[in-house]
């Protein structure tokens, strides 16, 4: 038995290797059947061409399981620039292992953990690492520090002990000989790449509470609750003004919420919380995450 943390015993159980004639990297379970990695790990990412044998067949271990399965990219679904890929199982794994719960919320300092395949291991490997930032890059890279990334790590899942949810994707290193860390792939630009993604974890989720049981829901609706109670709170209380000002302005005049309202942004706070797959995560920017946790405890539900 794991003396770990549940949800990071979960992670673990999404997590597969992927092996090709040209390449060893890591992926994660999202949803049944489907495999999130890294562009670079399963093709070259500047010819388009897929990695494989056959070509685009790529070999699936899961944990001691070195016949576990085979996947191939989706063509669709290979984004080359934002170095992400998706892969679909063939056949469909039975029993299937557990799919990671996304979350698009890291802050700065937040502690994170990862677990993936070296190239020169047998075994997955654990790393555990702080936020430090994103980069300028379009869409920003999220980058970590205090521990190293070794090549294989690649696509591996990067999960925000804060937040307890996946919050991004290894796919570089600054340097795999040392402590320097590396970055990766946000979950808000996994989510953003594949478009049903989203629709499709809910609708998991649901089904399989397990990681919402083990952040200590039982019941994924409860959450919905629980938010608005604390909506409730803030529209009584002095948050109320640090929440509005904690919207960017772009935010408001798309949702063509009128600012001076407390209860259109309220309307829309829910409408936003309540969309987001259930993962009470905000979809505007930092200053408003930032907000919302001086207001409610979103980030600890």
């Amino acid at each position: 038995m794991s003396m770990d943390h549940p949800v990071i015993d979960l992670m673990h159980a999404c997590v597969v290797k992927l092996i090709s004639p040209q390449a060893v990297g890591t992926g994660f379970f999202v949803v049944p059947g489907l495999i999130v990695t890294c562009a670079h790990v399963v093709g070259n990412r500047k010819t388009n061409d897929f990695y494989g044998d056959p070509k685009g067949t790529i070999k699936v271990r899961w944990q001691d399981n070195d016949d576990f399965s085979t996947a191939t990219v989706l063509p669709d679904k290979w984004m080359p620039d934002e170095d992400v890929a998706l892969l679909q199982c063939h056949p469909m794994p039975e029993p299937h292992p557990p799919c990671v719960l996304l979350g698009r919320a890291c802050l700065t300092y937040d502690r994170l953990s990862t677990f993936g395949y070296p190239k020169e291991a047998q075994h997955a490997e654990p790393a555990t690492f702080e936020c430090k930032g994103y980069s300028d890059d379009k869409p920003p890279m999220l980058k970590v520090k205090m521990d190293n990334i070794r090549g294989g790590m690649s696509g591996s899942p990067v999960l925000n002990m804060e937040t307890k949810r996946v919050c991004g994707m290894i796919n570089f290193t600054d340097d795999k000989n040392s402590m320097l860390g590396g970055g990766g792939v946000t979950a808000a630009t996994l989510l953003s790449a594949f478009d049903d993604l989203e629709a499709l974890q809910e609708a998991y989720h649901q089904k399989h509470p397990t990681w919402y049981t083990e952040i200590g829901v039982s019941v994924p609706g409860d959450l919905k609750v629980q938010v608005e109670a604390k909506i409730a709170e803030t529209l009584d209380g002095p948050g109320l003004t640090e929440l509005v000002n904690g919207f960017q302005k772009e935010f408001l005049e798309k949702e063509g919420v009128d600012a001076k309202r407390p209860a259109a942004i309220s309307a829309a706070l829910v409408k936003l919380k309540t969309t987001d797959a259930l993962m009470l995560v905000s979809l505007a920017k930092e200053s408003a995450i930032k907000a919302l946790e001086k207001t409610m405890p979103v980030r600890g539900l």
